[in-house]
């Protein structure tokens, strides 16, 4: 048993290096995938933001240019009225 103790040590050293190894292995694997996919959502998230702002933007123009439409024809309309009764006196 006497001989066998600096072996069992070395054996014992050597799993908690092995345990230390793969744990620090898999925590930097994680935060690094973590970080990843972060960055990946962020970017997607702003896409998506920007994508819904450019849209909101444009549906104002065309309500902006839809009721100029509207006041254009109402304006023609009233200027026809006044030609046709200008005509007809």
């Amino acid at each position: 048993m006497i001989n066998k103790l600096p072996i069992l040590i070395f054996q014992i050293y050597i799993y908690i290096y092995i345990y230390i190894y793969i744990y620090i292995y898999i925590y930097i694997y994680i935060y690094i995938y973590m970080y990843i996919y972060i960055y990946i959502y962020i970017y997607i998230f702003n896409v998506i933001v920007t994508v819904g702002l450019v849209e909101r933007i444009f549906l104002k123009l065309e309500i902006i240019k839809m009721y100029l439409r509207l006041i254009m024809f109402q304006q023609r309309l009233n200027i026809l009225v006044l030609v046709l009764l200008k005509k007809k006196c």
